[in-house]
């Protein structure tokens, strides 16, 4: 895997066995489908990032599945067309691999702290698709 591209990556996983897919997407009880369109939306924001294009009021072009429940669904996560609904999935991805350790815990303190402090305009959360609470959203607990 080390040598592989996550573009690369994301296609492979996209290719596998259905059986070989669910395996992985259990870890993160996520459908296997889902994980196939997470990956997809995954490269497409990474890419973006590459070319130094603007994420914080940008609508996505290839928007992710979202995992079942709740706190995935209207008023906790309005769309998943925009950045609140990706920081999301990002953190949940972490926080079901114990190898990373307090990474996870660090880097959603992080975040927080950056959007305590929006871009100076009209209002920038709900161009980033955040609700008001944002930040007592119960996949951040």
């Amino acid at each position: 895997m080390e040598v592989m591209s996550f573009g690369a990556l994301s296609k492979m996983f996209k290719g596998m066995h259905r059986t070989d897919q669910r395996v992985v997407a259990q870890r993160y009880h996520i459908q296997p489908i889902g994980l196939v369109t997470i990956f997809h939306h995954l490269v497409y924001v990474r890419n973006l990032c590459a070319h130094h294009l603007r994420l914080w009021d940008r609508v996505w072009a290839i928007k992710p599945s979202l995992p079942i429940g709740q706190s995935w669904q209207p008023p906790y996560l309005p769309s998943n067309d925009r950045l609140f609904a990706t920081l999301l999935l990002l953190y949940h991805l972490m926080k079901c691999c114990p190898a990373v350790g307090p990474f996870p815990a660090q880097w959603r303190d992080r975040i927080k702290q950056h959007l305590a402090n929006p871009p100076a305009v009209a209002n920038p959360l709900h161009n980033m698709g955040m609700p008001a609470d944002w930040d007592q959203h119960p996949i951040w607990k």
